[in-house]
């Protein structure tokens, strides 16, 4: 709550749509339980090298193009926080995407792992690593985000 009171995070609920969540969680963690990798985890795991990480890579890449079959798909380069605090150039986010994932997944190799290795698997176990880690990933998080998306003044 206080982290909402200094103005670091806003208060938002994803609608309670049952069936998909429960339908869509189940599959997700199915997913997830054969392949060993979250969606974070993959990309990271792919950058070290893992084959295995590759071939779920094309399989997600399979996924979505399941998806776009469907009518009701879009692709969206710009989500609207980002159009609301950096513009709708498409340009600029594809660099900023760029440079969010280079930074990302240096960050998780000098850490030694991620949110899913550290703060999920590490934070149920209560090894001090992963603690230390949660805490860093979440200061950098409210201090970026308090940072980097300070809204536009028009001016």
């Amino acid at each position: 709550m206080t982290i909402m009171i200094l103005g670091f995070a806003s208060y938002h609920i994803k609608p309670l749509i049952l069936g998909g969540i429960v339908l869509g969680g189940l599959i997700f963690g199915t997913g997830m339980a054969i392949l060993g990798y979250c969606p974070g985890t993959l990309a990271i795991s792919f950058g070290e090298g893992s084959a295995d990480a590759f071939i779920g890579i094309i399989g997600g890449l399979s996924g979505l193009i399941l998806s776009l079959i469907r009518k009701d798909f879009k692709i969206t380069l710009i989500h609207d926080n980002w159009k609301k605090y950096k513009g709708t150039s498409s340009y600029k986010r594809i660099i900023w995407s760029f440079v969010g994932g280079f930074i990302l997944i240096i960050g998780a190799r000098m850490a030694g792992g991620c949110t899913s290795g550290h703060i999920i698997s590490g934070g149920m176990q209560l090894a001090v690593s992963s603690l230390v880690f949660a805490i860093f990933v979440f200061a950098g998080l409210l201090i970026t985000g308090k940072t980097f998306y300070k809204a536009k003044k028009n001016y």
